[in-house]
């Protein structure tokens, strides 16, 4: 604003755009020179201002000016949004919007040949519904932002337009003052599923993997046994002079404070991790990852490993070693050990990836043989726990009739997305209500294969999965406060999956 801002006929204008009323926000204390003398021309030219705040500072002084500034004629100070202030702000508006339920959000753009405005439900559970009020002899459109076509939009003659937006979802449309010969969009009023040739196939796209997030650690002579990697990073560093633990979790870094900390001659540590693996499984192909292995000396059941050159698992800094031979069945041990000490050594899990199956045990997990079959419903009840990645489920269809739309349709699923395939081409993707997509595009006349992607997240994965943590948050602290390894069935998980079957619907 203070580099861009300029202030013509009224208008306060930042690059291409042009605003009639400004918004303070709540807690600003603070107005550059240059934003304050903008501030003082526009509201001069009749424009208006809504504070939710009181500055009282100008480039960090203390400023009377700016006080008064805020109590003249144009200034609508406010605490919330209040009746008051939202017919301030709908006053200019042409276009009015009524809803119901939800929880609604809008934005709107104003162009020279009309207005964009942009609906979005951000309640969860509910849908909502509403009106839209456009001037009269306006027309509407719907724009679809996922495939880039554009449908008329239906308005009834007083100009009054419904909507109804299912929960997590949005509708985007333009009103303008030139008719325009768009297609309506169809009802997609599906009548019935349609039979399969074959029972739905269900396989995972990548390998499993287990964390393993308990460890013992030797530092400075001394052993830590069977604490959480968060408690022995902490202990490693205060041992090495950080008082507060680890600093890339207890502090910021100004500039290379803390990577200038860098400068040890001695000191280090070693860190041991156990996990356990069923003797009947094929372990042949197993692979561990730790992260910044270029850190450490890795050794598996007491032989050293090194880390394969140029290849790496999540991120650059996560390291894979091929180390199949070097396991047993039952327990099995990796050590990392530093010497001298180095600022980034954090200790962080170790992971093993490869084709088995996880199962609770009443500490933590161990490793078991896959299920063969895959079946609807919660991977973490199929022995895939940890899994953050896609499972695939498809169906053949023989279609014998071009006319119609044909939609694939959810019922109960748990991701953070579906992708549906048609003939192994992506169709495209599912993630709100109502969870259907219409694939006629991409059908054929006779046989087609039909498959629906659901992916997980990473948070079974990486965590938190202690002391309850509320969904959606992580921050260094969800990793504190961990005093003992937990049953596997208490770790806190999403239950991702297809819960019920995907169904072509014509």
């Amino acid at each position: 604003m203070k580099d861009q801002g300029r202030i013509e006929n009224g208008k306060f204008l930042i690059g291409e755009a042009a605003y009639s009323t400004i918004i303070l926000p709540p807690d600003t204390e603070n107005i550059s020179r240059n934003t304050f003398s903008l501030l003082q021309q526009f509201i001069h030219e009749g424009g208006e201002v809504i504070s939710f705040s009181t500055p009282d500072k100008v480039d960090g002084v203390d400023n009377t000016d700016l006080a008064t500034m805020l109590h003249t004629k144009g200034v609508t100070s406010a605490d919330s949004l209040s009746g008051v202030v939202m017919e301030l702000l709908n006053a200019r508006n042409s276009v009015k919007i009524r809803h119901n339920k939800g929880n609604l959000f809008h934005q709107r753009r104003r162009y020279a040949d009309g207005e964009v405005i942009f609906l979005v439900n951000s309640s969860m559970e509910e849908k909502t519904d509403g009106q839209l009020i456009v001037p009269a002899g306006s027309s509407l459109y719907e724009l679809d932002a996922f495939t880039g076509k554009i449908y008329c939009y239906p308005c009834n003659k007083n100009g009054i337009a419904a909507f109804e937006i299912d929960p997590a979802g949005s509708l985007l449309l333009f009103i303008g003052s030139t008719r325009k010969k768009f297609p309506v969009r169809s009802d997609q009023q599906v009548s019935k599923p349609l039979p399969s040739l074959n029972k739905t196939i269900i396989s995972r796209g990548q390998e499993n993997a287990l964390p393993v997030d308990f460890c013992d650690l030797v530092v400075n002579s001394e052993k830590f046994e069977n604490i959480h990697v968060s408690e022995a990073t902490d202990r490693a560093f205060k041992a090495h002079g950080f008082a507060a633990g680890n600093p890339w979790n207890t502090s910021v870094q100004y500039r290379r404070n803390i990577i200038d900390r860098d400068t040890f001659q001695t000191g280090g540590y070693s860190v041991t991790y156990h996990f356990l693996i069923d003797p009947s499984v094929d372990y042949s192909a197993f692979r561990l990852v730790t992260e910044r292995p270029h850190l450490f000396t890795v050794r598996v059941n007491s032989v050293m490993i090194n880390a394969e050159k140029d290849e790496w698992w999540l991120d650059k800094s996560f390291g894979v070693y091929h180390a199949g031979s070097l396991l047993r069945g039952g327990d099995n041990v990796v050590e990392l050990s530093v010497s001298p000490m180095r600022i980034l050594a954090e200790i962080e899990p170790l992971y093993i990836l490869g084709d088995f199956g996880v199962v609770p045990e009443e500490i933590g997990w161990s490793i078991t043989s896959a299920i063969t079959e895959l079946q609807l419903g919660s991977w973490k009840e199929q022995r895939l726990p940890f899994y953050s990645w896609d499972v695939q489920y498809s169906k053949a269809y023989d279609i014998r009739e071009t006319s119609g739309s044909y939609v694939v349709q959810l019922g109960q699923w748990t991701g953070t997305v579906a992708e549906v395939y048609v003939n192994d081409s992506k169709a495209g993707i599912i993630a709100f209500d109502p969870y259907r997509l219409d694939i006629t595009p991409h059908l054929q006349q006779g046989m087609n294969d039909i498959a629906v992607r659901v992916t997980g997240s990473h948070k079974n994965l990486l965590g938190p999965h202690y002391n309850d943590p509320d969904k959606g948050l992580a921050s260094p602290w969800h990793w504190k406060g961990i005093n003992e390894p937990i049953p596997g069935e208490k770790y806190q998980m999403i239950d991702y999956g297809l819960f019920d079957d995907f169904e072509l619907l014509h």
